[in-house]
């Protein structure tokens, strides 16, 4: 079963995430019959671990900086097994919250995977972001940088990046954001919603991007 954790927490400053999944896998559904147990040739071990410590730091009334590494390992067994590891690293400086109408962020990104059977790559981003409101429920919001992906040191993808779209908070507990914007390998949307209600938290999530 996966564990989870969330250990060290110093003066808000200071943060370590961690997490760990060891499963079993189906290698074939053809060999995977209902009325009977599954063979153990039919069988993979999977596990995964990630680790990533943080550091937040408030900046004055209304900046938040952030920086953030993360370490991750993920194991299948089998005859198409894969072993992938993977490394990442994010910055971000985000301000203007509180009274002001005018929100603000400054963002980069960069992971760097290895894998034993599949390609390895390097994928890094760095961007700007900018939100208005207009009312008490009403906002718009844009971004815009740009990319640069890099697979098996032979081929290279990438190029700027935007995106315009609006956030709508009719109450405390409901919240939705919209957006369409263009990258690299065409056009793209992405929706958020949440909902609390007094039972459970409802949230949708849609969002086009690489892996």
């Amino acid at each position: 079963p996966p564990k989870r954790g969330h250990g060290v927490n110093l003066r808000d400053l200071l943060f370590l995430d961690a997490s760990a999944n060891y499963t079993q896998l189906l290698t074939s559904l053809l060999d995977a019959p209902t009325d009977q147990s599954v063979s153990s040739a039919n069988r993979v071990n999977a596990s995964s671990y990630t680790l990533a410590p943080s550091l937040v730091k408030r900046l004055g009334a209304s900046t938040v900086g952030t920086l953030r590494y993360t370490l991750g390992e993920a194991k299948q067994g089998g005859a198409l097994g894969n072993v992938g590891r993977f490394q990442s690293y994010e910055a971000s400086l985000d301000g203007g919250q509180g009274a002001s109408r005018l929100g603000w962020g400054l963002n980069y990104q960069m992971r760097d995977a290895t894998n034993t059977r599949y390609s390895d790559m390097v994928l890094e981003r760095y961007g700007a972001s900018l939100s208005y409101l207009l009312d008490r429920t009403f906002r718009v919001l844009a971004s815009f940088g740009d990319e640069r992906n890099q697979y098996d040191s032979t081929l290279r993808t990438g190029g700027n990046y935007y995106s315009l779209g609006f956030g709508w908070a009719p109450s405390q507990r409901s919240s939705l954001e919209l957006t369409v914007g263009k990258r690299y390998f065409g056009n793209t949307y992405s929706l958020k919603a949440s909902h609390k209600a007094k039972a459970a938290t409802w949230h949708a999530r849609y969002a086009e991007d690489i892996s």
